[in-house]
């Protein structure tokens, strides 16, 4: 459990009140940009589901399964920030090693900012969502490609893919995502 959260000393408090029984009900993650707030908030919530109680990080049970991918149906990420630097990041290095966990790397990065698309967050804002839900729908369908991993081996095949998921991507941020989080989305979430 937590082990691909490095170096943060709320890991391991984590990790603690949740062997003993004593995990808050509810708690806050804050600190500075790319601190590991979300990986651990995202780590936490795989612990929590996962169906064995040591919840290591390669745990095979299907509910770590979906959460690795961040495909969990109970999962839901809202926020205002900016996804440009990680698809970049990610999609160089997934396509540098494609058989890497980079892979991994570049799905999870994908599917943070999809996350932020849910149906359930845009209830009664129809009209905003149907502006990005074709866009949603297009990169999904996209980064199902790479879900089951294969290679891509039809001459740049693979590159075309990730330099088209990483451009609705970004076309997706843009549109979609503002500034602030919207009160609206806050209330779908509680």
């Amino acid at each position: 459990m937590f082990e691909n959260v490095l170096g943060q000393e709320a890991a391991q408090r984590l990790e603690a009140d949740l062997s003993s029984g004593s995990l808050p009900p509810s708690l806050l993650f804050a600190g500075p940009v790319t601190s590991g707030k979300g990986t651990t908030a995202l780590e936490l919530a795989r612990a929590l589901s996962c169906e064995k109680k040591e919840a290591p990080w390669n745990c095979s049970c299907p509910s770590c399964e979906r959460h690795r991918l961040l495909a969990h149906p109970d999962l839901l990420m809202v926020g205002p920030r900016s996804f440009s630097s990680e698809l970049a990041a990610s999609a160089a290095a997934f396509l540098r090693e494609p058989e890497s966990a980079a892979r991994m790397l570049f799905i999870r990065a994908v599917r943070k900012l999809l996350s932020r698309f849910s149906p359930i967050l845009w209830e009664g804002d129809e009209t905003k969502f149907s502006k990005v839900s074709t866009l949603a729908a297009s990169l999904g369908e996209d980064l199902e490609e790479l879900c089951p991993p294969r290679v891509l081996t039809d001459g740049g095949g693979l590159k075309k893919l990730v330099d088209s998921i990483v451009a609705t991507a970004l076309k997706l941020e843009d549109e979609g995502i503002s500034d602030s989080i919207p009160i609206a989305q806050i209330r779908r979430l509680a």
